[in-house]
């Protein structure tokens, strides 16, 4: 992200979109376009934020604003509206309407707002601090506002007047108008009622700023001319709006005649008002900051202003300034339709454009209005024995706590600079760590690859928390969960769901875990870390010589019962899969470190120096709640050390090239161990009734064609990976492991092979030869 798009991110998105969307203001001044709005206008300050809109491949922002999915409710409700103000045309055109006419015409009007109720009701039952009511409402008024622009041109067809034009549209927009008061007020009472009336009732000042008057019913913006602006002000006498917009132009002439006998009056304007204020032009007089300069020195009897007509003036001039800012606003509703690929679309400089697939378009006649889920790259990092280490900081006195202050305050440091660097959002701390998502892999991988080496040097320099730092990477689809903020106008989104448990359990593992928890309880009853550590050992070192543990100070490696030990970077291969599509075809090599074959990429091609990444599949782990999941491990690649890397050819299929390359290891390890293939291992799949596929492995046994121990297994098939067969020939081995590792903790089930041919796109291979089958 360029540097000017991060400060936009950062800083005021109402002056982004009010500035753009208003060029030439009328009312607002240039200080209250970057801002100062909300002391103008205390009661709009709940005004929703606008959102960046990002291009397909989510590099640029293509534009700022409100996204509204045009689902088929909301165009119900549209075709809902659009034959209500047919009935009320046809209903003004019968010259003697019967009371069957006025019975059908109150119905559709009961109609419309039953259906905005509904609307409203599920905007404030998932409101959460989020404005959604607010949203709605200049949604529904630029709806209004652009099927009333069509009545004048159909009415002229009828040889009506002009003026009676202007009437019917007023009365339309007002009748309009007033449905949308009532629908709220309604839906605020059906949420009370559902709270046992102990709910607080919520004003809602801009929908009443909207609906209270017809202007914004019937124009797009601010009318230019005055008649017409005090003509569609029907919530003030249309004569006295008339008398004070010309009492208005008054001032600004006679306020120009005292620039001409005292022009300091200038500076001292332009110093209260603004350099972009004009006291001379035809709205001087609402601007209240002139009018309370005005009667502080004393020169409204100069200027013609009686004391009772000077809050007059103000207060229409709020109002107006208030329509000015709504009007702008709503300029930012961006109508998004999905295409038949599937795909989010939207008019960006008046062609269809499509946008990143992560955009959450309101849609208010959906449950929930905006999807909760969402796809996500997480990263989780996790320093190894904190609390443990803490401890020994607070017993070696109030030096050593400051120094471990002063180093964390560092690495925090160093890990933002990572962050905003690669484009990664924190999200929150986590125990002795901190979680990000991002929406790239590639920058998602080589933030955590940074984060070790940052962490690495740190030690280097005497970091205290020294034991070693534990990093998680996973592509999963999270849930959100708005959580009611201080600030209303951007609440906060807690993560929660399958992708954050996931990365939770990857960072520790279940037994790595277990081994911290004690540590820590035995801290916390008293005991010193020294006994601790010397009471645990022997535990720790019999674990890490079962899983054969690497060489290298940051590894990560299972057990023998598929258990997870991290102390390095653990991937999730849906992350791996991810990361192929991102990168597409990409240069690849092959290395070998800890004699093990690694398969070698650069994450940041685009860069002014290459990041190289060497992973290697672990195999299949067990995590405590969840699917057996495989796992990749990952490391920046040393640029000193491992012998030289051998190219690859280059291919689009991450998964399959990592699978080809084994991470087993290297030839010249000492191993005797020959791996074989039961001759009776079987993958069998179908899809379910469900529409879900289901893949088992299992042993099949010919005498009466049954599958025993038959298990359910997670498999993603590569895309492009060419014939099933090929995969599977490929796989072959670590699908074997796989099967070994759940019969370890499932005996499995007994399942007749001629019950699973009978379902949808069955099939079934010998997995030690794929080209044959049972």
């Amino acid at each position: 992200m360029v540097r000017m798009e991060r400060k936009i991110l950062r800083g005021d998105r109402y002056s982004h979109i009010l500035q753009s969307g208003l060029v030439r203001p009328r009312f607002l001044r240039k200080c209250e376009l970057e801002g100062q709005w909300r002391q103008t206008l205390p009661d709009l300050a709940r005004l929703p934020e606008p959102f960046p809109i990002f291009s397909a491949d989510e590099e640029s922002i293509l534009a700022w604003g409100y996204p509204v999915y045009k689902s088929e409710g909301m165009r119900r409700l549209r075709s809902q509206l659009e034959r209500q103000i047919g009935r009320e045309l046809e209903y003004r055109n019968l010259k003697k309407p019967d009371p069957d006419d006025r019975r059908k015409l109150v119905k559709g009007r009961e109609g419309i707002t039953e259906s905005l109720e509904k609307a409203f009701l599920n905007a404030m039952l998932n409101d959460y601090g989020r404005s959604l009511v607010e949203v709605l409402a200049l949604w529904m008024s630029a709806d209004i506002q652009s099927l009333l622009a069509a009545i004048p041109r159909l009415l002229k067809r009828n040889n009506t007047a002009r003026q009676d034009i202007n009437i019917t549209v007023r009365q339309l927009a007002s009748m309009l108008g007033g449905l949308m008061v009532k629908s709220v007020t309604q839906a605020g009472d059906r949420v009370r009622s559902l709270s046992d009336g102990t709910g607080r009732t919520r004003s809602f000042p801009l929908l009443d700023l909207i609906c209270r008057d017809p202007l914004l019913l019937v124009e797009e913006a601010i009318p230019s001319s005055q008649d017409r602006l005090a003509f569609l002000l029907s919530s003030h006498s249309v004569d006295d709006v008339k008398t004070l917009l010309s009492l208005s132009s008054n001032v600004g002439d006679r306020f120009s005649e005292i620039l001409r006998r005292r022009p300091e009056w200038r500076g001292i304007v332009r110093h209260v008002c603004g350099a972009d204020f004009n006291p001379t032009g035809p709205d001087a007089a609402l601007e209240p900051t002139f009018l309370d300069l005005v009667n502080t020195v004393g020169l409204s009897v100069d200027l013609g202003l009686e004391q009772e007509v000077i809050p007059k003036l103000q207060t229409l001039g709020l109002k107006l300034k208030g329509l000015e800012m709504a009007a702008t606003l709503r300029k930012g509703i961006l109508a998004v339709n999905r295409s038949t690929e599937g795909r989010w679309e939207m008019k960006v400089g008046g062609r269809q454009t499509v946008i990143a697939s992560s955009s959450r378009p309101y849609d208010f006649a959906a449950h929930g209005v905006v999807e909760s889920a969402v796809f996500r790259f997480g990263l989780i990092y996790d320093l190894t024995n904190f609390t443990a280490v803490l401890e020994e900081v607070r017993k070696a006195g109030r030096s050593a706590e400051e120094k471990a202050l002063q180093f964390m305050y560092v690495f925090q440091s160093r890990t933002e600079q990572i962050q905003l660097g690669r484009r990664l959002t924190f999200e929150k701390f986590m125990g002795d760590g901190a979680f990000f998502s991002a929406r790239r892999a590639a920058r998602t991988l080589a933030a955590a690859c940074e984060i070790q080496l940052a962490y690495n040097r740190l030690r280097h320099e005497g970091f205290p928390f020294d034991k070693g730092l534990r990093i998680a990477v996973n592509a999963a689809e999270y849930r959100l969960l708005p959580m009611r903020g201080a600030d209303a106008g951007r609440p906060t989104y807690e993560f929660f769901g399958h992708g954050i448990v996931e990365l939770a359990r990857l960072t520790t593992g279940k037994s790595t875990r277990e081994v911290s928890q004690v540590a820590e309880l035995l801290i916390h009853a008293g005991y010193s870390p020294e006994h601790v550590d010397e009471f645990l050992r022997p535990l720790i070192e019999a674990r890490v010589k079962k899983t054969g543990q690497a060489r290298r100070l940051y590894a990560a490696t299972l057990d023998d019962h598929g258990e997870l030990i991290n102390e390095g970077i653990v991937l999730t291969v849906a992350f791996v899969e991810a990361l192929g599509r991102e990168l597409g075809t990409c240069a690849l090599w092959q290395g070998e470190a800890d004699h093990l074959q690694w398969l070698v990429l650069d994450v940041d091609p685009g860069g002014q120096n290459p990041l190289l990444v060497g992973i290697r599949l672990l195999g299949v782990a067990r995590l405590k709640g969840l699917e057996p999941v495989e796992l990749v491990e990952a490391l920046p690649w040393p640029e000193k050390g491992p012998p030289p890397l051998r190219r690859l050819q280059q291919s689009n299929d991450l998964v399959d090239a990592l699978r080809r390359v084994g991470g087993l290891e290297s030839p010249d390890t000492d191993s005797s161990e020959t791996r074989t293939i039961s001759d009776d291992l079987v993958v069998v799949n179908f899809t379910e009734p469900t529409g879900m596929p289901r893949w088992i492995l299992g042993e099949y046994r010919s005498s009466d064609d049954v599958i025993l121990h038959g298990l359910h297994v997670p498999l993603v098939v590569p895309h492009d990976s060419g014939p099933i067969e090929m995969w599977l020939f490929r796989s072959r081995f670590d699908l074997a492991g796989m099967y070994e590792v759940l019969r370890r903790e499932s005996s499995g089930v007994a399942r007749p092979l001629s019950q699973m041919r009978e379902q949808k796109d069955f099939r079934v291979w010998f997995l030690a030869a794929p080209h044959r089958s049972p």
